[in-house]
């Protein structure tokens, strides 16, 4: 039987009662939004991140209580759940369970996330739909959008992702304001470089659809 209906609700109501307590008791509900997520997470990685989230957190004059507060009170309440369950649930635990299942039968290698440069002219337009249809039948649940003037098709690339519900998306419009995609619930900004290294942090950038690669594949 498959629970994971069960354990995603579970987790959206705790992490809705979560952001409503943050409001009114920063501190101490952070610190209890990081006892869940080690009480959810499952991977070595998930435990390793959340140890160190709890450490951190044991100083009360942390600087992360003063992020995490104004993220809390500036952003909406519904973007910041719908972004957090589809990064921290569907991507880094069902997502990553389903791409170590295909690996394993594949013998592949498949990025957690996907980088699109769609910032630059294309042969032909890029079918958004379709690339992230497939990229959920592997466990796909993350993508970074980079955007600009030359950017074909923005309307509706940005009508796709509104209906994307299920997964995390991070726009980057090269810090110019005007080319920013508008704030919607599902995904949010990411200004930050993402690194190439390792077996599965490697995040593939290009503007054509994902492929997983064969194990021996050197980038």
């Amino acid at each position: 039987m498959d629970n994971q209906p069960v354990i995603k609700a579970a987790i959206q109501s705790a992490v809705s009662k979560g952001i409503r307590d943050i409001r009114r008791d920063p501190n101490r509900s952070i610190r209890k939004l990081v006892d869940l997520g080690m009480q959810f997470g499952k991977g070595r990685n998930q435990k390793s991140f959340f140890t160190d989230a709890q450490s951190v957190l044991k100083n009360s004059n942390s600087v992360y209580y003063a992020l995490v507060t104004s993220l809390i009170r500036n952003v909406d309440p519904q973007t910041l759940e719908t972004f957090g369950i589809n990064i921290g649930y569907m991507s880094w635990t069902m997502g990553a369970k389903m791409i170590r299942a295909y690996e394993k039968e594949r013998g592949v290698n498949v990025p957690w996330a996907i980088l699109l440069r769609c910032n630059m002219p294309a042969a032909k337009p890029l079918d958004l739909s379709r690339l992230v249809a497939e990229g959920q039948a592997l466990g796909i649940f993350a993508y970074f959008l980079f955007v600009g003037s030359q950017t074909e098709r923005l309307a509706d690339m940005l009508a796709t992702v509104a209906q994307c519900h299920t997964c995390a998306f991070f726009p980057d419009g090269g810090g110019r304001r005007d080319q920013r995609p508008a704030g919607r619930a599902g995904y949010g900004a990411a200004k930050r470089h993402v690194s190439a290294k390792g077996r599965r942090s490697g995040i593939p950038r290009y503007g054509g659809y994902a492929l997983p690669q064969k194990k021996n594949f050197q980038p």
